[in-house]
């Protein structure tokens, strides 16, 4: 028992907002799939998801910090050493990119734009769904989390999290 560490700092809600993290950065991932197979509500769905899930996992991060209103520190203090203004990047680029690229679906553009959109919202997923993962890893308390595979995990829990979410939604759109 020597080796188990309590963590007080990380609780449900974090838990809430890295699984909201997980399935956005897949959803986008599968919805510029879609888009590339011409299945256009697919990708509007896909979209949607990874522009609306990621900012309900900044609003729960936000509410769990100490001081809410300091956190524009974040980017403001850019340190790249620190996962924290890594990952609010990330999830701000995927954010932005993912609504670019469901409002160019939505409004039937298939150019250079929509694909280049497209292309980096789902690079900017993976690198949320790995970032999740990493964060978990660099935590040095918990010997399971502190481990290589872990970012591997994230990546594996974000494919698992797009595609439930999406077979789960994909019959109520369809009829």
């Amino acid at each position: 028992m020597e080796n188990l560490v309590l963590n007080n700092v990380w609780g449900f809600e974090i838990a809430v907002e890295m699984t909201f993290l997980a399935v956005a950065s897949f959803s986008i991932v599968l919805a510029y799939l879609s888009f590339l197979e011409g299945r256009r509500r697919d990708a509007l769905i896909g979209g949607a998801l990874a522009t609306v899930l990621p900012i309900l996992s900044l609003i729960i991060l936000n509410l769990h910090l100490l001081k809410p209103e300091a956190s524009y520190l974040v980017f403001a203090s850019f340190q790249p050493r620190s996962w924290m203004p890594c990952g609010a990047t990330g999830m701000t680029l995927l954010i932005i990119t993912s609504a670019i690229f469901t409002a160019l679906v939505r409004l039937n553009k298939e150019g250079v734009a929509a694909h280049a959109a497209g292309i980096v919202a789902s690079l900017a997923g993976i690198f949320v769904a790995l970032y999740t993962g990493l964060l978990l890893a660099y935590e040095r308390g918990i010997p399971f989390w502190h481990s290589g595979v872990i970012p591997l995990i994230a990546l594996a829990m974000g494919a698992v999290g797009g595609l439930s979410v999406y077979s789960i939604i994909n019959p109520w759109i369809q009829g």
